[in-house]
């Protein structure tokens, strides 16, 4: 998908990665985040990332292990809730394509709903999906390739 000149492009970024940007400031999530926070592109989100956000960090073996207080994850939820283009999903009934696990079609769902132009997912479950002809203009991309992206 061409975009017009000033037009952003719009993304939706897969809850691991979300997550895995609270964990720690180093690394491609928090990169892919802070690209965001600088304006390089829309984030697009639904109701259903957020829900899940908030259930992921609930996890108690998450928060031990990786000292995700309850905290942190809020704030970027509230951070969340601006500067971002909330969509309605595509009902999942109406995917043309959906991933081995049931629990991802959220993701598509609102890649679609919200014509992204990019899913930023490090599941490989969604990965494995990149290049299917039936995702039409959507990139399913890791972290590392998004940023690359982002640099041309």
């Amino acid at each position: 998908m061409i975009k017009k000149k000033g037009e952003k492009l719009k993304v939706v970024i897969d809850t691991n990665i979300l997550i895995s940007s609270t964990i720690t400031s180093k690394g491609k999530p928090n990169q892919v985040i802070k690209a965001w926070e600088k304006g390089l592109f829309l984030l697009v989100i639904s109701d259903q990332i957020l829900e899940e956000l908030r259930d992921v960090a609930k996890r108690e073996r998450l928060r031990n292990k990786y000292r995700l207080f309850p905290e942190r994850i809020h704030v970027l939820a509230e951070n969340l809730k601006i500067g971002v283009e909330k969509i309605v999903p595509l009902s999942e009934q109406r995917l043309s394509i959906s991933s081995r696990d049931a629990k991802d079609n959220i993701l598509l769902a609102c890649s679609f709903g919200g014509e992204a132009d990019y899913l930023v997912t490090g599941d490989r479950d969604l990965l494995d999906l990149s290049g299917n002809p039936k995702l039409g203009s959507l990139k399913i991309v890791s972290p590392k390739e998004f940023l690359e992206t982002l640099k041309h």
